[in-house]
């Protein structure tokens, strides 16, 4: 089953690298299959909804780093994703090492 969840992500801005908080997106057999363009924050409409994003937000810091520029532009994902929807970038098919 295809789940989501928070990852870090390296990306290279005017020659400086930055890392942020992205959403990753996971094909049933554990590859990424998208990421958020843009990084996310925590969110909630009560606070106790709030404490639980940010903890799942928090645990992407224990997971490898997901190199923002490996991972495919929308307009090259493959004719049979036609679920990833827009603002997510495509990924390679590379097996994720945690999954």
């Amino acid at each position: 089953m295809s789940h989501w969840d928070y990852r870090v992500v390296r990306r290279v801005i005017a020659g400086e690298p930055e890392l942020s908080i992205h959403e990753a997106y996971y094909r049933d057999d554990g590859s990424v299959r998208a990421i958020t363009e843009d990084p996310v924050g925590v969110h909630g409409s009560t606070m106790e909804e709030l404490v639980d994003d940010s903890n799942a937000y928090f645990r992407a810091l224990d997971k490898p780093v997901l190199d923002y520029d490996s991972i495919c532009d929308t307009s090259a994902r493959p004719a049979d994703d036609h679920d990833t929807p827009p603002g997510q970038r495509h990924a390679t098919d590379t097996k994720d090492p945690d999954q």
